[in-house]
């Protein structure tokens, strides 16, 4: 598996967050969706209400997860749900830990 990457450009130099999750595995949608509902259910157990994560770069501010489910849902093909799941685990990493400037 690989540690997926964020570039950042600023200017002359190229600064980056790398993740440290992996990208989830999975060969098809339902898989990936499992797995992906298993690491959800980890953040939603965190709070009673509605699940967040706090980010750094919003100075620690709760960034929810309504609108990514409901983006999610919006998609036509299981391959496009399938890629944007694969990423979650290194999306909510990128938002709770990285500082960088966008």
């Amino acid at each position: 598996m690989w540690m997926s990457e964020c570039f950042v450009m600023l200017g002359i130099m190229a600064q980056y967050y790398q993740t440290t999750s992996l990208i989830i595995s999975g060969s098809n949608y339902a898989e990936v969706r499992r797995k992906a509902l298993i690491y959800y259910s980890v953040i939603e157990k965190q709070t009673k209400r509605r699940p967040y994560i706090r980010s750094v770069y919003f100075k620690k501010q709760k960034i929810f997860f309504d609108y990514f489910w409901i983006h999610l849902a919006q998609k036509n093909a299981n391959k496009e749900k399938m890629r944007r799941l694969k990423l979650l685990a290194a999306g909510v990493e990128l938002i709770k830990y990285s500082s960088h400037i966008f």
